[in-house]
């Protein structure tokens, strides 16, 4: 009798076992190879020369491809699995054999979705220090047979064109064409402004942020919550004193092929800023294009005060100053203030100390420095922000930004 007793929790473990894996291997004969969809046209999500193989179970094996021009930059990993995936407790495996620590595919978190509205984080097994060329991923059994998988919180173009048309239905929104792409792809500046603010042009503050590579969706995500304070109850003194333009991707054809920082053409975006002025010899197209429009702004009535460079590095959000406008500085009290009122406004803890950049550290070709330099602006590199996993708090990160920013610009500008 005690040897039955003994021995019954034994049997019932050992048959619920058996019955798991029959229910893992019916549900990983399902999921095949052909259901990855590497080429972005469902989505826009996509990564350009990966593909998969099937180790056994639910072990899949990816390879990625490369970054144009660059064989030791890899491709993000972005994907879309077509079907079959419910009930799989997918394991990716992914390799990329020419990897090193700069720029590796593991640097950032992954997220997988259903609807590509919300993103749920995955973390890699290990790290690009430990691991540059290998990495794996555990994602729980999805719930649903078609998987969108992407790097941080992944945003589209595709998804973001959606966005941006909605934002332009505000009165306080327009929206302008800035050109084409390598890939023929159109890409827009989305301006904003209090349409019934009685400050005349050339008094309201010209601010200018900029997403230049494209691989980086925390970044868009942090720029679309600073969109959402400034048409929302609280941006009526930004909309009453300053024009707001954003640029948010400059390589619209990158987030469908899983290219990081280029183009087509392979350059990193975040280092064409022509000093000066905008060379079609010299830049690639999309730079080209942008600081060509950038110098239309300088043009208006409103002008260029400041520019926000945005992107991402590991960890909080870490903004730089890379260049201080004389006359905000006399007027507004300078980057020291602003810094303040974001450290006062940042109760969610999502950012770190505002500080002032080593000269050393100011580049004219990147898209802070150079338009401080070029045109005298203040210039932000804001950096960081790699960490947070959720689309929430990215875009919170910005808000704060904002409602820093409705305070610093407290009052109109003297010409």
């Amino acid at each position: 009798m005690k040897t039955k007793v003994f021995f019954l929790p034994l049997l019932i473990a050992t048959a619920i076992t058996l019955v798991g894996f029959r229910t893992n291997g019916q549900n990983a004969s399902k999921l095949k190879p052909e259901h990855f969809d590497f080429s972005g046209k469902v989505g826009g999500l996509g990564s350009e020369g990966a593909s998969v193989t099937h180790q056994g179970g639910n072990t899949f094996v990816v390879t990625l491809g490369h970054a144009p021009t660059h064989n030791t930059w890899p491709n993000k990993l972005n994907c879309y699995i077509k079907q079959a995936a419910k009930d799989v407790a997918l394991r990716l495996i992914v390799k990329f054999d020419s990897g090193t620590r700069d720029y590796a595919f593991n640097e950032y978190f992954q997220s997988y979705s259903y609807d590509r509205i919300t993103w749920h984080p995955i973390q890699w097994h290990q790290n690009r220090d430990t691991s540059p060329k290998c990495d794996t991923l555990d994602f729980p059994a999805f719930t649903a047979d078609s998987v969108w998988i992407g790097t941080q919180v992944p945003y589209s173009h595709k998804d973001h064109l959606v966005w941006l048309t909605e934002q332009s239905n505000n009165p306080n929104c327009s929206m302008a064409a800035i050109g084409k792409s390598q890939g023929g792809t159109y890409f827009y500046r989305l301006t904003i402004t209090g349409h019934k603010s009685k400050v005349p042009a050339n008094k309201r503050w010209g601010i200018y942020f900029g997403s230049q590579h494209p691989g980086e969706h925390n970044a868009h995500r942090r720029m679309q919550g600073m969109v959402d304070f400034l048409l929302g109850d609280s941006g009526q003194t930004l909309l009453e004193n300053t024009i707001c333009h954003f640029v948010f991707y400059m390589s619209p054809d990158a987030p469908a092929k899983g290219w990081y920082r280029v183009a087509a053409d392979g350059k990193d975006l975040n280092r064409t800023f022509s000093i000066t002025g905008p060379n079609p010899k010299t830049q690639p197209q999309e730079a080209y294009l942008v600081q060509q429009d950038l110098e239309r702004i300088v043009r208006t009535e409103t002008g260029l005060d400041a520019v926000w460079s945005v992107h991402t590095w590991p960890g909080l959000v870490d903004i730089g100053v890379r260049g201080a406008n004389p006359r905000e500085t006399t007027q507004l009290g300078g980057w020291q203030r602003l810094a303040k009122l974001i450290k006062r406004f940042d109760g969610a803890k999502l950012i770190k100390p505002v500080y002032l950049a080593k000269p050393e550290a100011i580049d004219d070709v990147m898209w802070a420095g150079g338009p401080a330099k070029r045109h005298g602006a203040s210039a932000y590199l804001c950096e960081g922000g790699g960490s947070i996993t959720s689309e929430y708090d990215n875009r919170l990160s910005g808000w704060i930004i904002m409602k820093a920013l409705n305070s610093f610009y407290n009052k109109p500008k003297q010409p």
